[in-house]
């Protein structure tokens, strides 16, 4: 038996032709692609490259996902794509137990650091955090001149520091060692991803 997560990894590995075949297709190439060209201020050209490659990838992952023997989903809604309608679901299964003594940490009152927690060697999150950066941040400024934005999170480049350094107010602090104290010490995180 063949177990492959991510289609473009089976395919590319020449689990394809291999049976039994069975697939978790978390992040379709498709669904990607889609999410792609949601994603706000985007150039023409580059949303005319999206738009490209998610035609071609069509047919490709129709065809890649016949050949396995069975698919899964961890999104019940993904059955919907093209090609999915015979994927079982298969719910996320938890890795952390959460003590359900633990009360969430409180920020202190006032407090006005807001923080945005990542992993920056992931292409999403550096381009959600560009974006806030550059397009919401000045208006928060402009209306807390006190808020500071906090970004933490491993492999944090030293380019990334610079540029998001040099903004008014924001904080690339990098890895954090203590991740409870570091949500005590904010007012509350924000996500900013688009895809």
């Amino acid at each position: 038996v063949v177990i492959a997560r991510y289609l473009r990894a089976a395919s590319r590995t020449g689990a394809m032709g291999l049976t039994p075949l069975i697939l978790d297709v978390d992040d379709l190439d498709t669904q990607v692609c889609s999410s792609e060209l949601n994603a706000p201020h985007q150039s023409g050209w580059r949303l005319g490259l999206i738009k490209r490659r998610w035609r071609r990838l069509q047919p490709v992952v129709q065809r890649w996902l016949s050949l396995a023997d069975y698919v899964w989903v961890s999104n019940p809604a993904d059955r919907q794509e093209l090609g999915l309608q015979r994927a079982r679901w298969l719910p996320n299964i938890p890795f952390t137990v959460i003590d359900e003594q633990a009360a969430p940490p409180r920020p202190t009152p006032g407090c006005c650091t807001v923080m945005i927690i990542g992993t920056w060697d992931y292409s999403p999150n550096v381009k959600g955090t560009d974006y806030f950066v550059r397009e919401i941040w000045p208006a928060v400024r402009a209306s807390e001149p006190g808020a500071k934005l906090r970004i933490a999170g491993r492999s944090l480049s030293a380019a990334l520091q610079r540029r998001w350094g040099k903004v008014p107010g924001v904080e690339p602090v990098g890895f954090i060692e203590d991740l409870a104290q570091a949500y005590a010490a904010c007012a509350f995180t924000v996500a900013p991803i688009f895809e």
